[in-house]
């Protein structure tokens, strides 16, 4: 999830331009890291966006509560989703037309809570509408959720999908970690599964991703002297992305330094 901090790539599948939006015209474009997103927007046909998010039940959460703002609390995995794909959709220029989060048992099996939510979304598109999602690679232990896949392929949209640069779990770890500066609380409801060594990222690991970061920001001379904005910026004008392929953020550059002791 980690080491990388950069590097997605564009695959498409065969179609033709054609300017109508029927399933022969439907492409489905792969990213991988940022780099790739001004590619994608050269082929994407589309002025919206529905975003489809999903996850497995957690510990004490056997349902997601209705309301993408109910979902968000309650999953890690669907908030990091969201702030993946929104990303991602505001850098293709792409507003909202609707968003739904998905739990799948790990069978994967399609439920009439999830057939509703996903047609409730569905039906909120027209003919300029993409659908955005993650899709995990297998790693071992996160397989692609191919139901979810196939449900999609059936409508008649272009479709965007973010590829986790490695390991699914590692690539969601790193962000845990971060986030245990500021969601302590999130962490107690979750349970104390969440620090189990499942799903911490390996500590060389992270090591090293901390000191290849301190290494970028001790070259900039005027860091201390920067707005948390500026600080961003300057990360972003390097070519440097958070572990998610997002443009850093005010809140993400501090987290950062507290999490490297920031310059020392």
């Amino acid at each position: 999830m980690e080491a990388p901090v950069c590097g997605w790539e564009l695959q498409n599948i065969p179609s033709f331009r054609t300017g109508r939006r029927d399933v022969k015209s439907q492409k489905t474009l792969y990213i991988r890291a940022a780099s790739d997103i001004e590619d994608v927007a050269q082929e994407l046909f589309a002025d919206s966006f529905i975003g489809v998010y999903w996850t497995f039940p957690a510990v004490g959460r056997k349902e997601l509560a209705d309301g993408i703002g109910s979902a968000v609390l309650a999953s890690y995995t669907i908030r990091r989703q969201r702030e993946a794909i929104l990303e991602v959709a505001d850098q293709l220029g792409l507003k909202c037309r609707a968003e739904c989060a998905l739990q799948f048992q790990p069978q994967f099996g399609w439920d009439e809570r999830i057939q509703r939510s996903f047609h409730e979304a569905m039906a909120m598109a027209d003919p300029m509408t993409a659908v955005i999602s993650v899709e995990f690679q297998d790693g071992g232990r996160w397989r692609p959720n191919n139901v979810l896949n196939q449900r999609l392929n059936s409508e008649p949209f272009w479709q965007v999908r973010i590829l986790p640069f490695a390991d699914a779990i590692e690539h969601f770890s790193l962000n845990r970690y971060w986030d245990q500066q500021r969601s302590s609380q999130r962490r107690r409801r979750r349970g104390p599964e969440t620090g189990s060594d499942k799903v911490q990222a390996p500590r060389q690991r992270l090591e090293q991703f901390h000191r290849y970061m301190r290494m970028r920001i001790i070259d900039i001379d005027e860091w201390d002297e920067w707005s948390l904005k500026k600080k961003a910026d300057a990360l972003h004008a390097r070519g440097l992305w958070t572990v998610t392929g997002l443009r850093w953020t005010s809140e993400l550059v501090r987290d950062l330094e507290q999490a490297i002791g920031h310059r020392s």
